[in-house]
């Protein structure tokens, strides 16, 4: 081989890896100065807007991409995953973490990162002040079909039973799974030798998500197969098993693939308008707006006063 044939597949190799590596990109989120009020708005300098306490609220990326917070405000704040109260905490509730991560209080000047390894929507808030709230929207799914772990898989899935009575097949359409998308899953039965279909085998149909049962049902094979249809409504690795096959209950079949986020931007901005309301007051300008039309009054009455 030539030394210009070696040069060219070691050019070609270092550009492949070094796409890899420039696919993911870095964003920065600021939370501004102000951010721990909660009747100012810090980007617009107006009061009683106070929907911007991370700058940009909503941020959209890819896979593997970074994200960047840095506080430039005099209070410490978290980036914190999960529910946030919007306008109610204000008046005392919390927020509701949800473990994905959280990055502890920083202060001003200082500045917090997370890759994001997971595809879906991602709201948090500040554990402290809990109507400040963001969302960040990794955007992006699969083009083939994938066991609960991520690896690439070839429909139908093909297992044998537990107690090794049965070959079982699994198929899925369409094959990469979306939130609030029907899918149609088609079960196939076979005998121990995996050649011959199996007609009028019963058994049970178990869907397993975030170590609950979501859905069950029975069934039976027609001439080797049957079909069930299912909506998911949330994002995750699932769990489908045939249960109790043939009537036997040690007779079990399991599969796993992953359910992806359907509408991700969609669902970020329903989130963002859920958690806004009402513009809050603090009760020292309520109490001005409230005692404006009797402090005029009096005014108008000792302006008369004076001109007698």
């Amino acid at each position: 081989m030539s030394i210009l044939t070696v040069a060219f597949f070691l050019v070609i190799i270092a550009s492949l890896i070094g796409s890899s590596y420039a696919a993911a990109e870095s964003y920065d989120v600021v939370i501004p100065k102000g951010a721990g009020n909660p009747s100012f708005d810090p980007q617009f300098k107006k009061d009683l807007l106070s929907d911007q306490w991370y700058l940009p609220t909503k941020l959209v990326i890819s896979l593997n991409d970074t994200v960047r917070w840095t506080n430039q405000d005099q209070e410490k704040h978290s980036v914190t995953s999960g529910e946030s109260t919007g306008r109610a905490g204000i008046s005392g509730e919390r927020g509701k973490p949800d473990g994905k991560f959280d990055s502890g209080l920083f202060g001003m000047d200082e500045s917090w990162s997370y890759t994001f390894a997971e595809y879906g929507t991602f709201p948090y808030f500040c554990s402290i002040h809990p109507w400040m709230y963001g969302i960040v929207v990794v955007q992006g799914t699969p083009n083939y079909p994938q066991d609960g772990e991520g690896n690439r898989v070839t429909l139908p899935v093909m297992t044998i039973s537990s107690d090794r009575k049965y070959h079982n097949g699994l198929y899925w359409d369409p094959p990469v799974l979306k939130t609030g998308e029907q899918v149609l899953f088609t079960l196939d039965f076979f005998d121990k030798t995996g050649v011959n279909k199996l007609h009028y085998v019963t058994y049970d149909f178990v869907i397993i998500q975030n170590g609950k049962v979501i859905h069950q049902s029975n069934g039976f094979s027609e001439n080797g197969s049957d079909l069930k249809y299912f909506v998911f409504t949330e994002p995750g690795p699932v769990k489908i098993r045939f249960e109790n096959i043939g009537g036997d209950k040690f007779s079990i079949s399991e599969f796993s693939t992953i359910v992806y986020e359907g509408d991700s931007e969609a669902q970020a901005d329903a989130i963002i308008s859920k958690n806004k309301g009402e513009p809050y007051i603090y009760q020292g300008s309520l109490w001005l707006i409230l005692a404006a039309p009797g402090i005029l009054a009096i005014g108008v009455i000792w302006t008369l006063k004076k001109k007698r």
